[in-house]
Parts: C-alpha cells; structure tokens; sequence
C-alpha cells in the first residue's frame, strides 16, 4: 500500500508482515464493492491487540477536511460477524467507530461495507491520518480511504454584511430610476 505505514495499537511502527493483511476479493470468503483489494486490520494474528495504518498527507492549515472510509464485515460468518470497531484519527481530532454489518453495501459473497468519516480541522501543512483497529474477530475491513477538502462554509457574521448591503443597493437602484 504505497504511502501507508502499518503501525502497532500502541502507534510505534511494525513491519512484521503479520499484522495488517492485503487481501484480494474472495480471500477468506470476503470481498469489497471498491476494486479488487482491501486491508483487514486483524492481520494473520486474529485477536486483540489490533494494528493499523497511518499517513503523512499535506494539509492547508485552518481548512477543514473530511477522511472517509468503508468498514467491512461479514455478519453471516460465525467467527468474521462483528461487531467490529476502529480507532479513525487526523491530526488532533479521533473517534472510535463501530459496525455490526446491519446496513451498508453488501457484496454477493455477504460483506457489508459502511461508509465512515471524520472531520477535522488541519493545524499544519502536514497531519497523520490512522486507522487502527479495536475491537472484532477474524476481520475487520477497512477500504475505500479518502481525504477530502470540506467545502468553505460563511463566516456567522457575513450573513448580516449581505443583509446590511440590501438598502445601499436598494438607494443606488432608485437613484438610478429616478435620473
């Protein structure tokens, strides 16, 4: 996965290939809607404490960003149901998310994938984004990553400076009229 480290619960760096796994649509009787691979956080090790993923993007400091993902979970299988959960953060900002496969896109062999995203405010020209895994058995999918730039919003008072410009157009208008 270029530009993506696998890191450890803890958030040192690990490279021991058995942590986070690379599968292919129908490994382990998984797949995903988004192309033909995607991650599973349980790795070969299957039982907590989960690892994860991490990247150094560049950011605008002061704008504000959206990171979306999909979770994956099988709820048909007996040891890859979920409920599963992961630790999703961006700089300053983090929140845990949880999925139980009851909605979502489901794929012909019974994967349910549900989209996610955390919003966050850039403090630099650089924020680590990563998504670590917490809870769940056998897999916890996680695909589909993305960061986006949130759309600029008005200021609270920029509503009131359009407001107060409503007359000065209204008496420019009629001092036209009246020449």
């Amino acid at each position: 996965m270029t530009g993506w480290t696998v890191i450890n619960n803890n958030g040192t760096t690990t490279n021991d290939g058995f942590n986070v796994g690379w599968l292919g649509n129908g490994s382990f009787g998984v797949s995903t809607p988004f192309g033909t691979d995607f991650i599973d956080l349980t790795g070969d090790t299957d039982t907590a404490p989960f690892d994860g993923v991490e990247q150094t993007i560049s950011t605008v400091a002061g704008q504000s960003y959206a990171l979306t993902f999909d979770l994956g979970v099988e709820p048909g299988s007996p040891v890859q149901a979920g409920p599963i959960s992961v630790d999703a953060s961006a700089g300053s900002s983090s929140t845990t998310f949880t999925d139980d496969g009851t909605s979502g896109t489901t794929t012909a062999d019974g994967t349910v994938w549900t989209g996610e995203t955390l919003d966050f405010t850039a403090a630099s020209t650089s924020t680590v984004i990563s998504i670590i895994g917490e809870t769940g058995t056998d897999f916890i999918g996680v695909d589909n990553v993305s960061v986006n730039a949130s759309s600029a919003v008005p200021e609270p008072g920029s509503g009131w400076l359009l407001l107060g410009a409503m007359p000065l157009a209204y008496l420019i208008r009629k001092r036209v009229r009246v020449r």
